[in-house]
């Protein structure tokens, strides 16, 4: 099967594998701040520049929030289990706290009213990850409430996708870097898609496997 085949290739070459989902990281936590920096919007000043910075940061450490959840059990043959958890955490805290922060500048210096409408994706999407979060803080006393919460998570990385494709300035500006972030935003989006792919696929082969020993009386291994 090519679970096993995967999960040998891991464990075979869990090095390597790791030095690169490092570089990987790193790379993609370092592209947003230097893209924002090295080519900066028109009429961008150092508070817009951190507003501009939190704000792909933000995507980028919930993007990483969702990969490693629904392909933890992958990771897990590279990464320890309870440094992939602290990992999980962390981001998705982390990327709260700098969308909080890209939404205090936003409406501190009232960029909202450049965007009427359209920047209200961003405190919807806000109250959402709120709602998120203390649900999962109460995981293992609300299972289930959790599970269907949970599923908001992909509602919510979507619509900051569009928000930030719509009015990133950044992302918007005819330039190199613009393209750049376009491509890096849009590859993290594919990846997220591809992971969820995967978990749902495994989980109906799971319960497909469950529902015939059942039906055929033969023990799941």
């Amino acid at each position: 099967m090519s679970q096993t085949a995967t999960q040998k290739f891991l464990v075979a070459h869990k090095k390597p594998v790791k030095a690169g989902l490092l570089l990987v990281a790193a790379a993609a936590l370092l592209a947003p701040p230097l893209i924002v920096v090295l080519a900066p919007a028109p009429t961008q000043d150092t508070w817009t520049s951190i507003m501009r910075a939190s704000g792909f940061l933000a995507f980028t450490l919930i993007f990483m929030n969702m990969v490693t959840g629904p392909l933890s059990r992958w990771f897990c043959l590279v990464f320890k289990p309870k440094h992939m958890k602290r990992f999980h955490i962390a981001t998705g805290v982390s990327g709260f706290a700098l969308a909080v922060l890209h939404g205090t500048i936003v409406f501190t210096m009232h960029h909202y009213r450049d965007h009427p409408a359209t920047w209200l994706i961003g405190p919807i999407t806000l109250g959402l990850m709120i709602v998120t979060i203390g649900v999962a803080a109460e995981r293992k006393r609300l299972p289930q409430v959790w599970r269907r919460i949970h599923q908001l998570n992909y509602l919510i990385f979507a619509a900051l996708y569009i928000k930030v494709m719509w009015i990133g300035s950044n992302v918007t500006a005819p330039t190199a870097a613009g393209n750049a972030m376009k491509a890096l935003l849009s590859l993290e989006l594919l990846v997220v898609a591809l992971a969820t792919y995967a978990r749902v696929r495994t989980r109906v082969r799971v319960t497909a496997r469950l529902t015939y020993g059942v039906a055929e009386g033969v023990p799941d291994e």
